[in-house]
């Protein structure tokens, strides 16, 4: 909206320079789907800004990935300026899956979680479709839980759908915890972590049209590793 605003900066701790760089979108470098771009960043510029406009709607991946160990984190943002997704410290400069709107313009902003002073610092961006098979109703799928992580599922669904997942443990001392969300991270539906349980069971009410995630890590904490089974439906 038209108006004047203030910005605020302010640090945990310590104290120290910084700077502040105001970026028009005119002035933003255009990604595009499935075409490369590589842009340095240096002190001067730490971040990148780009702006994502007429990409047809469907779920994408987006990369950024820096040619050094450098953690690139990513925030997308919509027009109104909403956030609708961030990459996480475990995967950094990857979002999966990226959900487009027919007619959305998105800003992208890459940011350097530990960035290398001194050091020009290339980034290599790419926008694709995302590989990922959604669950539909009667899908079973097997995952393994380990230290490492385990698969994270998705499925969409419309406001109001009854949904109903399995979860049961095939093999080892572990006991599958799951995790309920919306990708855009608006509701989080569902948690369950016990020591001994070995088949869960739940039956969910979907509260809007969307994207979820199901997430199923060891609830234990046993540092041990396991195959489960997950069974999806939807009446």
């Amino acid at each position: 909206a038209d108006g004047r605003y203030e910005i605020s900066v302010s640090a945990y701790s310590g104290r120290g320079e910084y700077i502040l760089q105001l970026t028009g979108i005119e002035n933003m470098v255009t990604l595009t789907l499935e075409k490369s771009l590589t842009l340095t960043l240096d002190d001067e510029h730490m971040a990148a800004h780009l702006w994502l406009e007429n990409v047809p709607p469907g779920i994408l991946r987006l990369e950024a990935l820096p040619e050094n160990d450098s953690a690139p984190l990513i925030s997308i943002f919509n027009s109104d300026g909403t956030v609708m997704n961030q990459s996480a410290y475990r995967k950094p400069g990857v979002i999966e899956p990226f959900i487009v709107q027919g007619g959305e313009q998105y800003i992208i902003i890459l940011d350097m979680a530990f960035p290398q002073r001194d050091t020009a610092q290339t980034v290599h961006f790419r926008l694709m479709p995302s590989t990922i098979e959604l669950l539909t109703a009667g899908s079973v799928v097997e995952g393994r839980v380990s230290t490492t992580g385990a698969p994270v599922h998705f499925f969409e669904a419309r406001s109001g759908e009854q949904v109903t997942l399995e979860v049961r443990l095939l093999d080892g001392e572990i006991s599958p915890s799951i995790y309920i969300r919306s990708v855009n991270g608006e509701h989080f539906l569902f948690s369950s972590s016990a020591v001994t349980v070995l088949q869960t069971i739940v039956t969910l009410r979907i509260p809007a049209d969307g994207l979820y995630s199901i997430e199923i890590s060891d609830g234990s904490y046993s540092g041990e590793s396991g195959h489960y089974r997950l069974h999806f439906d939807s009446p």
